[in-house]
């Protein structure tokens, strides 16, 4: 008697359990892992990124035997392994060498194939290529195979609850004046917050962890029993996003504090407006939802700004102080410099660039920038803008392949995404996060990116399957 085979549905529910898992683990581990920027958890996370190529070929697989569109996601998927294939070429073709002189290493300029993409430092663009194909794929795999609202609405909320838990972390840390892991670990940067290293880097994280819990309280808020918000999951998930938004002006991010500011303000005038035309369509009072709204996000600012006054103060007054000096030298300072002197690298090579993750090394060579009392070179391990270092270490072709990896699937879903609440919060913190890289690094934080890459293949699954 032989044993029966699993049948396509079963094969696919346990796919898609997989990927949940293996994203959720992933997601969680990365973010307290000091949000991926500390040197011993690369290697780790790059291994267990590593697994999303097996999911992304049993997805591939399934949809070949099955009667699922192979076509479409193989579309979306071929920017990202182009941007790959580019990146182990120009590894494969450096265009520096390291000569030891004295014990002291240096790069040396050598001639590579000209009319191939080049590498700096082949090796680093290797192993940066590692972790962040996995943080790609794993996003990747959510729309490729969770197969049930259930299933991702379960991926959305751990994954917010869990930035709530690393906010509450962060904010009793602040207020009791502690480091890292409340004072178990020192932080190599005092512009830390949480289980983040660098403040701005979670402020990234919690705008697109709001997202999350405000694309959550969509569907919440329909478990009501018909007795309004106040009786719905909603409410608890909006608490929990509150926790969110207290804990970004605490961590002394500016940008971040705008940002997120800008998001609860923005999206409570267009709850509001939908409250309006609901109402007058169904020709029932909306006056106590707006009230309950309005109330609702001015005791949460208040209360943020209120716990966060000397936090806020200090910050005030260092913005102050660097305003006065800006019209003082009649310029923007050392980030104007960083960012001319980054366009003039791409201008050197504007097709494919100096090499994945080589910013460092390339500008430190070809920098004028210098401090004004020792006259010695300034240096800087990000371009502090994604978008002009993208543009320096992968050129033109590289950045627009990396445009493509968003665009396309964004294109193909735009019937679905722009009738689905849920997925267009899930899309505003993504987007929010790719106006923010141009005058910031978010996504060189590893669990940044990743959420990034989760939030939007969410966004798009959610609106294919709720629409379906």
């Amino acid at each position: 008697m032989t044993a029966p085979h699993s049948s396509p549905s079963d094969f696919r529910s346990k796919l898609s359990t997989l990927t949940v898992w293996h994203t959720a683990i992933f997601a969680t581990a990365t973010a307290w892992l000091f949000g991926g920027n500390i040197y011993w958890a690369r290697v780790p996370l790059s291994c267990w990124g590593t697994l999303a190529i097996g999911l992304t070929a049993a997805g591939f697989f399934h949809r070949i035997r099955g009667s699922g569109s192979v076509i479409k996601p193989l579309i979306w998927l071929i920017p990202g392994l182009a941007l790959i294939a580019l990146i182990i070429i120009s590894a494969l073709n450096p265009s520096f060498e390291v000569r030891t002189y004295f014990d002291t290493k240096v790069f040396r300029p050598i001639e590579p194939v000209k009319w191939l993409p080049s590498s700096a430092i082949p090796g680093r663009s290797l192993r940066e290529l590692w972790l962040y194909s996995g943080l790609y794929l794993t996003g990747f795999n959510v729309a490729l195979n969770v197969s049930s609202l259930r299933q991702l609405r379960t991926l959305i909320i751990v994954l917010a609850l869990n930035a709530t838990v690393i906010a509450i972390m962060g904010t009793l840390q602040s207020l009791l004046g502690l480091d890292l892991f409340f004072g178990l670990v020192e932080s190599p940067n005092p512009a830390f917050f949480g289980s983040f290293i660098y403040h701005n880097h979670w402020g990234a994280y919690a705008t697109l962890s709001l997202s999350l819990w405000l694309g959550a309280s969509v569907w919440l808020a329909r478990q009501d029993d018909g007795r309004g918000i106040t009786h719905s999951p909603a409410l608890v998930a909006l608490l929990a996003a509150g926790f969110i938004v207290v804990a970004v002006p605490l961590s002394t991010s500016r940008s971040s504090t705008v940002m997120v500011s800008a998001f609860i303000i923005i999206a409570s005038i267009t709850e509001g407006i939908r409250i309006q035309r609901n109402a007058h369509r169904r020709k029932v009072s909306s006056r106590f939802r707006l009230i309950a709204l309005t109330s609702g996000v001015v005791i949460t600012l208040t209360a943020t700004f209120v716990l966060a006054a000397p936090t806020i103060a200090r910050r005030i007054a260092t913005t102050q102080s660097q305003l006065s000096e800006m019209r003082a030298i009649g310029s923007i300072g050392e980030r104007a410099t960083l960012y001319n002197e980054t366009w003039e690298l791409f201008k050197k090579k504007p097709y494919t660039g100096w090499g994945f993750e080589t910013w460092e090394m390339v500008f430190r060579r070809n920098t004028n920038l210098t401090h004004r009392g020792d006259k010695l070179p300034i240096r800087y391990q990000e371009a502090h803008s994604d978008w002009l270092q993208s543009l320096s270490e992968v050129g033109g072709l590289g950045t627009g392949l990396l445009l493509a990896m968003v665009l396309i699937p964004l294109w193909s879903s735009r019937h679905q995404l722009i009738v689905e609440r849920t997925s267009l919060y899930l899309l505003a913190g993504v987007t929010l996060i790719s106006l923010y890289a141009w005058i910031e690094f978010p996504l060189a934080n590893p669990a940044v990116a990743l959420t990034f890459w989760i939030t939007f293949f969410a966004s798009v699954r959610y609106a294919r399957i709720s629409r379906s």
